[in-house]
């Protein structure tokens, strides 16, 4: 009977421990956890923050390209006229 009493204490002493170690992994899972997060969203913000910017700098050089092939055609464009005019006049 002792044998058992104590049997019975020692495997509830046991689902005591067992309790308190499942409460401390999942305090400490969810704290890890956490923090796995924050720094996934920290990284999150950070490749935002890098393709904005590169996508301001496409952005820019696409719109220098485009205002310099405008420049060009319109160039273009006033000498054909000029060489026209210059033509006729020599006519």
């Amino acid at each position: 009977m002792w044998k058992r009493l104590q049997l019975e204490l020692s495997l509830k002493q046991l689902y005591v421990v067992q309790a308190a170690l499942g409460q401390s992994l999942r305090a400490s899972l969810g704290a890890s956890s956490g923090a796995f997060i924050d720094a996934l969203e920290e990284k999150e913000k950070e490749l935002t923050r890098d393709m904005a910017m590169r996508i301001e700098l496409v952005s820019s050089e696409a719109r220098q390209a485009t205002e310099l092939a405008e420049n060009y055609l319109e160039n273009i464009s006033k000498q054909r006229v000029s060489l026209h005019y210059r033509r006729m006049l020599h006519e």
